[in-house]
């Protein structure tokens, strides 16, 4: 007694070979990393605002997947905060700029 197979669906094998294998978040780009890595090397001077809006002016130091170490402009000592207690930040001063 011979078993039938059913008949094989090329576009649907076509459809998930062109999915990733992992799902990932839609928010993540990969971007964050190469830009403060970018900030970490040209110096430049941020301004953090944290969620409870304080705000603190200083540079970035290292930087990791949870926390930045910034240091900041008025001479105290450095602070490591963690990534989502900041509400955003940006650059203070264009270095460069005429």
């Amino acid at each position: 007694m011979r078993v039938r197979q059913a008949p094989v669906d090329r576009r649907r094998l076509t459809i998930d070979k062109a999915r990733p294998r992992h799902p990932s978040d839609a928010s993540v780009t990969g971007y964050e990393s190469s830009y403060l890595y970018s900030l970490m090397q040209s110096a430049r001077e941020l301004m953090i605002v944290l969620r409870e809006d304080e705000q603190i002016v200083g540079r970035l130091a290292w930087y990791d997947q949870a926390c930045l170490k910034i240091t900041p402009s008025d001479g105290s000592p450095s602070l490591v905060i963690p990534k989502e207690s900041i509400k955003y930040l940006y650059e203070t001063s264009a270095q460069g700029a005429l």
